[in-house]
């Protein structure tokens, strides 16, 4: 194990060097990005199942674990039965003792938080789906209902609270989830946003809803606590953004957080590939605007042995 972790350092030094973004020190290049567990309590608090999971991977050397998407406004914006929640300082108490215990094997931690729009059921909360308009997030899906003003706003002081508890928590950094076919992508893609009205049309519309919920969390956390924005890069459906929406649309966010992390579907990136334009869009965008970003690939099982490695 020693001469291998010798051979990965000789071969990509970066990746073991530390970096710091804004107050938040991270000991290497290494993120673990949020990945659904299904651990979570029906309550929706965390499990005992979590506690090994996360703490595995810090142990393992881990720089920083992003904890899967926690919910910010129950029932409405629920993903799952087992989905956790940070609606309510009652789910506090937990998430404390994995953040102790993480912070005492290394890593620095954040957590995602989420409101499902569509993506939820109402079969399951009780109540109807909202989104950006009445266009389902998958084929056959259930029809939402399109937001009200009033109810952005809300939503835009429960991402507000949670980002207060998350700092409360002591959680080192947050996430908040702006892709995925979520409630946020819902109203940035022009796929899903058909509105008319000050949220919807221009990127600079469509963006409005998720600005104003990054002004509420940095108004809550302070200027130092490092915001990270997930986003899909290219959405790959027809009338979905591509690359090219990110040199305006990040550059229009970028004051108001730290990191971008983004999502490709496919893991392997051949000249000339969609794949391959939107990774150079993403990172000359990073560069450009001097933002610290986080590239996260899918596994594409076929072509393993030819996909980076880094």
């Amino acid at each position: 194990m020693e001469k291998e972790n010798f051979i990965m350092k000789s071969k990509y030094p970066k990746i073991f060097e530390p970096i710091t973004i804004k107050r938040m020190t991270i000991k290497n290049r290494v993120a673990m990005t949020p990945m659904g567990t299904n651990y979570g309590e029906t309550s929706g608090e965390m499990s005992n199942r979590h506690m090994n999971y996360y703490s595995l991977r810090a142990k393992g050397g881990t720089g920083l674990i992003i904890l899967e998407n926690a919910n910010i406004e129950y029932p409405v914006g629920s993903n799952g039965t087992s989905q956790i929640r940070i609606d309510h300082d009652s789910f506090m108490p937990r998430y404390y003792q994995l953040v102790e215990n993480l912070h005492k094997n290394g890593a620095m931690v954040a957590i995602q938080v989420n409101h499902a729009g569509a993506s939820a059921s109402s079969a399951r909360t009780g109540m109807e789906t909202v989104s950006s308009s009445n266009i389902p997030t998958k084929a056959g899906g259930e029809i939402p209902r399109p937001m009200t003003r009033e109810e952005i706003l809300t939503t835009v002081k429960k991402y507000g609270e949670a980002a207060k508890r998350v700092q409360a928590i002591g959680f080192d950094a947050i996430e908040i989830h702006c892709g995925h076919s979520y409630l946020m992508s819902q109203f940035i893609s022009p796929y899903y946003n058909k509105r008319t009205d000050e949220f919807g049309g221009s990127v600079e519309n469509r963006l409005r809803f998720p600005k104003m919920v990054l002004e509420e969390v940095r108004k809550n956390v302070g200027p130092w606590f490092p915001i990270i924005v997930r986003i899909s890069a290219e959405e790959r459906v027809p009338g979905g953004n591509t690359g090219m929406w990110l040199i305006g649309g990040v550059g229009f966010l970028a004051v108001l957080f730290s990191f971008i992390v983004t999502f490709f579907p496919p893991s392997q990136l051949p000249v000339g590939s969609p794949a391959t334009y939107t990774w150079l869009v993403v990172t000359g965008t990073a560069v450009f605007l001097a933002i610290p970003f986080i590239i996260s690939f899918s596994m594409d099982k076929r072509n393993a042995r030819r996909t980076p490695e880094a």
